[in-house]
């Protein structure tokens, strides 16, 4: 078998591999769609190079790397930096442990070198560019593609393309070349092929930022299939709190490439969405930080505190006793209020309210307390929006006249059920069902 990547080509680029982004990626990317199919085909090949490039689209080639190093391929890997030094967060994670398990590896090597490399390989692979779906190749020959890449034999992508092509939604499409698919089309591809890999660890990166929101939810659902009932371990990177919220069970929170925490998820999102101040038990609004816009700003509040609390966390049975304090900017013959409450993710639950109970003259201060029941709540945190209105007149239409950020609550709940509460249910825990006679 001729190696894709001729020993002449390689001499042209003069610095070697020091320009690894520029010259070589070039030279590779001509030689793409020929490396492609020669994977297909690649059953027999016994010296495979890899080139991989320093961010995380590099990340395919090591990956590919340490499965074709487990069937026993001699494999090298032709790297300009050593893996600890890798850009990619997640290229430099799988390149460790490729390196781990005993890839074989060129680090910033002369050209000399990889002219030597290029002779005896039967195979040439470009992950500088990524090498998982070719756009040359059409959807299925992809689909043989990824399973060689992941030492998946011909028999087994025989006995799971009829599943991957089904779940895809792209039969119609399956013999196109994957470079005339939209890009919902082709996430659903990739998706598909993905997931009913065997592959012990799943790292799913923004996966459903695109698609329908039918195959988002059927995506959701096979992933945790993946994880609980296939025990695999799904890495998913996402900023899509909702699914994170419903998917995860561990949560790490990147900074600037940087870890800043790792735990409990609800925590994880709160640090993510900026909830750093939520375990307050009192405030004082002195500035329009935690305030939104109103059509008519006619009252200002300036101050809320748990009353007697010194926390804001509430058992089972504890009720929310608060008291807030608000200037009058105008006079106000009726006021009403309405509590909205919401998730750690700022999407809405459910709202209390509250109608004409206090009126007033501009200039006016007024200090009142208030009390509501959470014991509906489940276990977690909870925010809170404080929205004052009221009709400017008997003939017009009810009006915002001040929406301010509210204190934020814990609930803490005593389990009577055998199994615990899932967040996953729901954040409104209603009443037992009762069995008829």
């Amino acid at each position: 078998m001729q190696p894709v990547l001729n020993v002449e080509d390689v001499k042209r680029v003069e610095a070697g591999l020091t320009e690894v982004g520029v010259s070589i990626s070039e030279l590779m990317h001509r030689a793409g769609t020929a490396a492609a199919n020669e994977v297909v085909r690649m059953g027999d090949a016994s010296h495979v190079a890899i080139f991989c490039g320093l961010g995380n689209n590099g990340g395919d080639g090591w990956v590919a790397a340490e499965a074709l190093h487990g069937r026993g391929v001699d494999v090298c890997v032709v790297t300009p930096v050593a893996p600890d030094d890798i850009q990619g967060d997640l290229a430099r994670v799988v390149a460790k442990r490729a390196q781990a398990a005993g890839v074989r590896m060129l680090v910033a090597p002369h050209k000399d070198d990889v002219d030597a490399l290029l002779g005896e390989s039967d195979i040439v692979l470009d992950a500088l560019l990524g090498t998982g779906f070719h756009g040359e190749l059409t959807g299925r020959e992809n689909i043989y593609l990824n399973g060689a890449i992941l030492g998946m034999t011909r028999a087994e992508v025989d006995s799971k393309i009829d599943r991957i092509i089904a779940f895809s939604e792209c039969e119609q499409f399956i013999d196109t070349p994957v470079k005339r698919y939209s890009s919902g089309m082709f996430v659903k591809l990739a998706f598909a092929v993905a997931s009913h890999l065997d592959a012990e660890i799943m790292i799913m990166d923004e996966v459903l930022a695109v698609g329908d929101m039918k195959f988002q939810k059927k995506c959701i659902a096979k992933m945790r299939d993946l994880a609980v009932d296939e025990n695999r371990t799904v890495l998913y990177v996402s900023h899509n709190m909702s699914t994170i919220q419903e998917l995860c069970n561990r949560c790490i929170v990147l900074e600037h490439g940087k870890k800043v925490y790792d735990g409990e998820v609800d925590e994880a999102i709160k640090l993510y969405m900026g909830g750093e101040n939520d375990e307050f038990f009192s405030y004082e609004y002195t500035d329009d930080r935690y305030k939104f816009p109103v059509k008519r700003h006619d009252l200002n509040l300036t101050k809320i505190k748990y009353i007697g609390r010194t926390s804001n966390l509430f058992y089972d049975g504890e009720p929310v006793n608060v008291e807030i304090e608000w200037e009058n900017l105008a006079d106000i013959p009726s006021l009403s209020l309405r509590i909205e409450v919401q998730d750690v993710r700022h999407m809405p639950i459910t709202a209390f309210l509250i109608e004409d109970f206090y009126s007033g003259k501009k200039g006016e201060t007024h200090k009142q307390q208030l009390s509501f029941d959470v014991s509906r709540f489940a276990r977690g945190r909870f925010l809170t929006r404080y929205v004052f209105f009221n009709k400017k007149d008997a003939a017009a239409a009810f009006e915002d006249i001040e929406n301010s950020a509210g204190l934020a609550f814990r609930r803490q709940t005593t389990e009577t059920h055998k199994r615990p509460w899932e967040r996953l249910w729901g954040s409104v825990r209603l009443g037992d069902i009762r069995v008829g006679t």
